[in-house]
C-alpha cells in the first residue's frame, strides 16, 4: 500500500529550509519582482493568528496578509486600496491577471505558469458576498471567497502562503482549501 506524503506545512522555525524545501530555488533566485518582494515580506507574517478583518501583525486576514505585504513593499497605505475582491481584482491595483488565470476551472489550472508572490484568488461558485459575481466562466458565477500568495509547487501540488481562516498565516497546499476556480494576478 502507498501512502500519500503529509501535506507540507513549514512552521516559522523552519525558514531556513524554505529554499531547499520547495522545488522553487530556480524562481526565488529572482528576488528583483515585486512579487517576490510580496511573498517575503507576507512571509515575516507567518504564525499570526487569523481574525476576520485583521489587519496588523497582532491579528489577519487573507486579505490583510496581502495588504500588509503591499503597505511593506511600497510604503503606500493599504487603505487607499478597495476591500471589494471584485474591484480589488478590477482596478489592476495589485497586478493584471495572469495569462490563463483571468478565471480558470481548478481542473484546467496550469499552475507551473505562476510565479512566487502572484496574487491567487479562490472562488467558489456559490454567492460568497453581496457585490455580484467576481467573473463568469461557461456561463456560470464564481465569486472570490479567499486568496493569498503562491509559493511554487512541491511534489506536483502547489503552494501558498494564506492566513489560513480559523488558525493562522502558514505555507501550504493550496488544495487544502475548496476552491471551484480561480483567479491570479502578478504583481
Amino acid at each position: 500500500m502507498i501512502q500519500e506524503e503529509p501535506d507540507l506545512c513549514i512552521e516559522k522555525s523552519d525558514t531556513s529550509e524554505i529554499d531547499v524545501t520547495f522545488d522553487m530555488v530556480k524562481v526565488l533566485s529572482d528576488t528583483n519582482t515585486m512579487g517576490y518582494k510580496l511573498f517575503e515580506e507576507a512571509y515575516k507574517y507567518l504564525d499570526v493568528p487569523y481574525s476576520f478583518n485583521g489587519r496588523s501583525n497582532k491579528k489577519i486576514d487573507c486579505m490583510g496578509l496581502v495588504f500588509l505585504a503591499y503597505t511593506d513593499v511600497t510604503e503606500k497605505r493599504w487603505q487607499d486600496l478597495s476591500v471589494s475582491p471584485k474591484q480589488l481584482i478590477k482596478s489592476g491595483k495589485l497586478g493584471n491577471a495572469v495569462e490563463g488565470f483571468e478565471g480558470v476551472l481548478e481542473e484546467s489550472a496550469d499552475f507551473t505558469k505562476l510565479r512566487v508572490g502572484d496574487i491567487v484568488y479562490l472562488l467558489l461558485d456559490y454567492k460568497c458576498n453581496n457585490e455580484g459575481e467576481t467573473v463568469t466562466i461557461d456561463g456560470k458565477g464564481y465569486w472570490v471567497w479567499h486568496m493569498g500568495l503562491y509559493a511554487g509547487m512541491h511534489n506536483n501540488a502547489p503552494y501558498w502562503l494564506e492566513a489560513n481562516p480559523g488558525e493562522y498565516v502558514m505555507l501550504q497546499r493550496m488544495t487544502n482549501q475548496p476552491f471551484d476556480a480561480l483567479i491570479a494576478t502578478r504583481p
